[in-house]
């Protein structure tokens, strides 16, 4: 069965709005379903996305032409919660409406253009990261002796050493119930700042790297109210799948000489581990 076709139960489970019967039967499905482990994946990062962008305005104090719009016949629906899309369909109708109205057109213009160059920057900070992700796997997998700094013996200290060095808190997924076993990990230079990399074996001997970063997203990523949406991508490097997202100021590549079904459901179970 293709849950990705099972549209009521997929977003159901999404939203929490399962039994916890219907959640057990559903990811039993799941966990045989990669196609739909990465749409939820990718529907849970959207929505983490939507709730930092507009629970604020969602609870602001009305703008008065939104209040003049409303007494003139224009309301949210009652009963009933109110859908994302919905929201973020009203929220963008307001944006583009009232908000050129009331800001002016030459306010709004100056901050769609600095979030343009802004964009722009974190788009080349994130494809400068992929490539160390993709070069660095590149060397160090074929590497018998020395293919990692720490080994995963000692992953206490391995994690507490990457998170200083990076200055923030690292999280290590684990994945031998999939048959990938940590090695251990290394610190990596990179021009934006330093990137950790883990390294995993399966029981054929073929080896996985998870790449993270903390400065994608700019110096001033650790303060920003409002990240920017989760990304998913998938692509071929050096003769390697990488599967590479960001989500808040955190950057993430999977990279490994697997099939795209393969990455696809390794990055989801990744990306769920690190999400909680």
């Amino acid at each position: 069965m293709n849950l990705t076709y099972d549209r009521f139960r997929l977003h159901a489970y999404v939203d929490g709005e399962l039994t916890p019967d219907e959640v057990a039967d559903f990811e039993r499905l799941l966990a045989k379903d990669p196609e739909a482990m990465a749409e939820v994946a990718a529907l849970r990062a959207q929505n983490h996305a939507m709730h930092a962008r507009y629970d604020e305005l969602l609870t602001a104090v009305p703008d008065p032409t939104i209040t003049r719009l409303r007494r003139g016949g224009w309301a949210m629906p009652s009963g009933g919660r109110v859908g994302w899309a919905m929201a973020a369909t009203v929220l963008l109708a307001i944006g583009l409406g009232a908000g050129w109205i009331v800001r002016g057109q030459s306010d709004q213009g100056a901050a769609l253009a600095n979030r343009s160059n802004d964009t722009l920057a974190t788009e080349g900070r994130l494809q400068a990261f992929v490539r160390t992700a993709t070069v660095s796997h590149a060397v160090f997998v074929p590497e018998i002796r020395h293919p990692v700094e720490v080994a995963a013996a000692d992953e206490a200290h391995l994690v507490m050493w990457l998170s200083k060095r990076l200055n923030a808190p690292l999280v290590v997924p684990h994945l031998g119930d999939v048959g990938w076993d940590l090695l251990g990990g290394r610190l990596l230079p990179e021009q934006s700042g330093p990137v950790a990399q883990f390294m995993y074996q399966d029981h054929d001997g073929r080896r996985m790297t998870l790449a993270v970063s903390k400065s994608v997203a700019g110096k001033s990523a650790p303060s920003n109210p409002t990240p920017p949406p989760a990304a998913f991508r998938i692509a071929e490097e050096n003769g390697s799948t990488v599967f590479y997202w960001t989500d808040a100021d955190y950057a993430y590549a999977l990279t490994g000489k697997l099939t795209r079904n393969e990455m696809t459901a390794l990055a989801s179970r990744v990306y769920r581990q690190l999400d909680r």
